[in-house]
């Protein structure tokens, strides 16, 4: 009896240490701005209204709005979707400074404009999403999504 329960206690403190366990570990992560898929492992996949996950690692949505910061000023930009470039026209700024960023928010270029209406040419540009923003004194005044295409 002695030998059993010593054999008993052995085979259990053996088999734990070799027992598996389940911890959250994400693989991978891919998409795109509209879709995400990640994938982990010790979980069911759960398929939901457009969307793959698994279990406990959830997928992020992450919704930026772009909104007048001053809503008094009126400025325009056109034409969006453009094939070469935009203008911009606001008859209640004198000067502004206009900065363009990429869709990772890498400024490509900077200039401050006296003369309204005033073209931004994009033409040297690839097709895709950017930003524009007006500043007055480091002050945002308004932004604009604007989609170039080829």
């Amino acid at each position: 009896m002695k030998y059993l329960t010593i054999f008993f206690i052995f085979f259990l403190l053996t088999n734990t240490g070799l027992s598996q366990s389940i911890e959250m570990q994400v693989i991978s992560s891919t998409g795109t701005n509209t879709s995400q898929l990640d994938y982990t492992i010790g979980e069911v996949a759960i398929a939901g209204s457009n969307s793959l996950t698994q279990g406990f690692h959830q997928g992020k949505l992450i919704i930026t709005a772009i909104e007048d910061i001053i809503k008094d000023i009126e400025i325009i930009a056109y034409p969006n979707p453009t094939m070469s470039g935009v203008t911009i026209k606001t008859d209640d700024i004198s000067s502004i400074d206009i900065r363009l960023f990429d869709l990772q928010g890498k400024q490509l270029s900077t200039k401050s404009i006296k003369h309204f209406p005033y073209y931004m040419d994009l033409a040297l540009y690839d097709s895709g999403i950017y930003f524009i923003q007006l500043y007055d004194k480091e002050q945002i005044l308004k932004t604009f999504k604007i989609e170039k295409i080829k």
